[in-house]
């Protein structure tokens, strides 16, 4: 995820005409010595770690893609854009100057904030415009996970249409086999289905991967949590459960069910709604390119 929200701010600041090399990490300094080489007028990571060594004459900014702070200090560099006003402290405890930090939110691809019909979006990936559509992201999420979601969804919304997405042709392939038995799921490439799926979709269920889930917030669906194999997830899922912004049960089945409450009370959603909308920043993007063009 990090490296996906160097790759985001490069599509939103190259149409400004913002000249933007991604530079592959391969120690402090590689690094160090191919910023010299470029002589940038900004650095922008998402490691804080990556930057000693580095000329102080260059600006160096830390885009944070996740609801925490690393166990890692600030001061090696001179901007830090967090996601949420509370994470502040955090960040200057860990070095960060007071002056130096600045909530951004986080940047989102064009692709994921697109909002297109959801009855379009339907017809186009093959999917009934009649019954609803949980969109379910199987990065780092166990099989035994994704079993579980599919099956209580097929018993809490047995009209439900379900859509796996992974990024790994290995990985679809094997859901292939687990799920050949249910008419009801669908498996799509993550990269190429999901801007469809996202809008298609009336909630989404993910790993707390940042990326992910601002984008089913800004796209105004339901987000509940899958359990992942990775900590980074699990800390981001503290916050925004904590916050109402996603909801994590103890099991995939919890989250399942408190989908489909959603999907029967105008309140409950309102206010979901309502607490995304306090958690997740809806102008990332603008943000992100004040603070570079400042």
């Amino acid at each position: 995820m990090r490296s996906e929200i160097l790759r985001t701010a490069k599509t939103i600041l190259e149409p400004r005409g913002h000249a933007c090399t991604i530079l592959p990490f391969e120690s402090n300094a590689k690094t160090a010595e191919a910023v010299e080489k470029r002589s940038p007028d900004i650095v922008l990571v998402g490691e804080s770690g990556v930057l000693p060594g580095v000329n102080d004459a260059v600006k160096t900014i830390y885009l944070s893609s996740d609801f925490y702070c690393p166990e890692k200090r600030m001061t090696a560099v001179q901007s830090c854009l967090i996601a949420h006003e509370e994470l502040s402290f955090e960040f200057i405890t860990h070095g960060a100057r007071d002056t130096s930090v600045r909530v951004c939110g986080i940047p989102l691809n064009e692709s994921y904030r697109r909002h297109l019909p959801q009855s379009e979006c339907r017809r186009a990936l093959g999917l009934r415009e009649d019954r609803p559509v949980f969109l379910m992201i199987g990065e780092t999420v166990s099989v035994s996970v994704l079993k579980s979601a599919v099956h209580a969804a097929q018993t809490m919304c047995p009209q439900a249409q379900t859509i796996l997405l992974g990024s790994s042709e290995q990985r679809r392939k094997n859901w292939m086999g687990v799920f050949a038995d249910k008419p009801n799921v669908f498996i799509s490439d993550l990269e190429m289905d999901m801007p469809l799926s996202l809008c298609a979709c009336d909630a989404v269920f993910t790993p707390a991967f940042s990326a992910f889930v601002c984008a089913g917030s800004r796209q105004e669906k339901i987000v509940t949590l899958l359990h992942s194999t990775v900590q980074r997830a699990r800390r981001n899922a503290q916050f925004l459960d904590a916050h109402g912004a996603a909801f994590r049960g103890k099991t995939a089945a919890d989250s399942v069910s408190y989908a489909c409450r959603l999907l029967e009370s105008d309140r409950l959603r309102a206010n979901m709604a309502a607490a995304q909308e306090k958690t997740i920043l809806a102008d990332a993007e603008e943000r992100l390119i004040h603070v570079i063009e400042t």
